[in-house]
């Protein structure tokens, strides 16, 4: 599988088409994708930024715009915040 192109803000996630190792992996692992879009994202880095204290690039922040966009009623839910390069005009600094 390969798309044609991707647009995004969260470059570490616009990879056209997946390392054959990821592949495999989110074929055993994964259950379910959810598509967020790069205002959700921005959202999830706003929160985490607000309310965290943490500035996380769009990459590391589109775990927290899935569970914003899709709250887990009822349980607790773990989401990994990664990556490190970020410009300062992510947020309008």
């Amino acid at each position: 599988m390969e798309l044609d192109r991707v647009e995004t803000s969260a470059d570490g996630l616009s990879a056209r088409r997946p390392g054959p190792t990821t592949l495999a992996l989110a074929q055993r692992y994964v259950d379910r994708y959810v598509r967020v879009s790069d205002a959700e994202i921005m959202q999830g880095m706003e929160v985490l930024r607000r309310h965290e204290h943490i500035v996380a690039e769009s990459a590391g922040a589109a775990s927290v715009a899935v569970l914003l966009k899709h709250p887990p009623a009822g349980r607790k839910a773990v989401v990994i915040v990664s990556g490190a390069n970020i410009a300062a005009g992510s947020f309008g600094i």
